[in-house]
């Protein structure tokens, strides 16, 4: 049950259009650099983002391991961490392997994970998490909606110039996710 739908809120927000890289001729020091730590979370930045000047949003590149706690931060992903403006993370203990790493950063984090119902962690197929709670909380399209609401407050408290465009940017987006449907 679960796989369609994340399947189907991640059609939803890649068929949103428009990037949100930098516009050419602006320098990175110019704009706001935000780093997502996991695709779901990138995926909402980019669309809570989406056509604001100045703002691009790159995701952490963890490359192919199934699970972020087999993960360990390299020399490159340091740096990237520490030039980032902003820090959006799955929170639920998903990035535990960044811990000494988001410590030391003067980054703003916007934890996604604030105000969600957690649910408790089940080993699935594959691996476990070493958390209480399930942190796959994307999942959820009521969950789903928090975590962008997050991400819009997070950005407007770092950016309060554009929280106009990334409250309509949210809405949009959280009005297209399976289950609020008014009919």
């Amino acid at each position: 049950m679960k796989r369609p739908i994340l399947s189907m809120l991640l059609s939803v927000l890649l068929l949103l259009p428009g990037c949100t890289q930098a516009p050419s001729g602006s320098s990175q020091e110019e704009g706001l650099t935000v780093l997502a730590t996991t695709y779901p979370v990138y995926l909402f930045a980019r669309t809570v983002a989406q056509g604001v000047e100045g703002v691009t949003v790159e995701r952490l590149n963890t490359g192919a391991v199934s699970c972020l706690h087999d993960y360990a931060l390299s020399v490159g992903d340091m740096k990237r961490i520490e030039g980032a403006d902003v820090l959006a993370i799955n929170g639920v203990g998903l990035e535990d392997f960044m811990d000494d790493a988001l410590a030391a950063s003067e980054a703003p984090v916007i934890d996604c994970s604030e105000g969600i119902e957690l649910l408790p962690a089940l080993g699935h197929e594959g691996h476990d998490h070493d958390t209480e709670y399930d942190p796959h909380i994307w999942m959820n399209e009521e969950s789903a909606a928090v975590m962008m609401n997050n991400i819009v407050h997070g950005l407007g408290e770092v950016d309060e110039g554009n929280l106009e465009r990334y409250t309509e940017n949210g809405t949009a987006a959280t009005a297209l996710l399976p289950g609020d449907d008014p009919r």
